[in-house]
């Protein structure tokens, strides 16, 4: 999580890292025990913080287990990231006018269990995401046949929908709205340089929807931020969002080098 200062330069506000070792579920349990014990217990585990996982492999649904152990550490980091936001919340960071920008969607959100004040935490939280898919239905009438990718070519430069209610797994409600962060004649196809803003529906929300004016000043604020561009052969150019780009950038420059992870890892044990 970064932060931008009042001199407009962005800081680094949270940095949580752990390193996972990812072992499929086809390994018997008596032996993953084991091998987990075996290696917490070293000294390179300690020093790598290293936690030993176990996720689950199906043959039938995974055509390959690379895709279920992404599956799995993109939960344990979306746990570190509610952390973050248990943090940020309870100190008090975070109000109307210094809002949280969630990197992706938030109707991926599931480890809430329908807890209540689970939804308070998003109070002040956005979600945006630089890739969407267009074949969704406008609306849960599956019968109208209508896809949202009609009306998303149609938008101008700064132009938004109107806001989608959608609902999660758990039941939660989400408003989503696409916001056209690029002009139309610098794009390669019709759908590049829009972006896809969700916010959670909070109660006052459930009841007389949500407010004009709050979505069009999220929308003006995320349009400005589209403004510098990002250098080098990035293909997501057009839908990044300056902040968004370089708390990416600070992540990746903490990672350490594959050839001196393995390097460190082979070494040790």
């Amino acid at each position: 999580c970064t932060v931008r200062d009042s001199q407009k330069k962005i800081h680094k506000h949270i940095l949580d890292k752990q390193n996972l070792l990812l072992i499929s579920s086809r390994v018997n349990n008596a032996d993953f025990t084991q091998l987990r014990l075996q290696i917490c217990k070293s000294q390179v585990a300690k020093d790598m913080q290293l936690s030993v996982v176990q996720y689950k492999f199906e043959k039938l649904k995974d055509l390959v287990p690379t895709n279920a152990a992404i599956a799995k550490a993109n939960s344990v980091m979306h746990e570190m990231e509610i952390d973050i936001l248990n943090r940020i919340v309870k100190t008090n960071v975070l109000n109307p006018d210094r809002m949280l920008i969630v990197d992706g969607p938030l109707q991926f959100l599931k480890e809430d269990d329908g807890k209540d004040g689970f939804a308070d935490l998003f109070y002040n939280v956005v979600g945006v995401s630089k890739s969407f898919d267009p074949m969704l239905p406008m609306s849960e009438n599956s019968r109208s046949g209508a896809q949202i990718g009609s009306q998303l070519v149609k938008l101008e430069y700064a132009e938004r929908t109107p806001v989608f209610y959608k609902k999660n797994k758990m039941g939660r409600i989400f408003g989503c709205w696409y916001l056209r962060i690029r002009r139309k004649k610098h794009m390669r196809s019709p759908l590049e340089g829009i972006i896809k803003v969700e916010k959670m529906a909070l109660h006052e929300d459930l009841e007389r929807g949500f407010d004009t004016d709050v979505i069009d000043n999220l929308s003006r604020s995320l349009l400005k931020e589209s403004v510098p561009t990002c250098h080098g052969r990035d293909l997501r150019w057009a839908v990044h969002l300056y902040p968004v780009y370089l708390t990416e950038t600070m992540i990746k420059s903490s990672f350490q080098g594959d050839m001196a992870f393995i390097h460190q890892f082979q070494k040790r044990f």
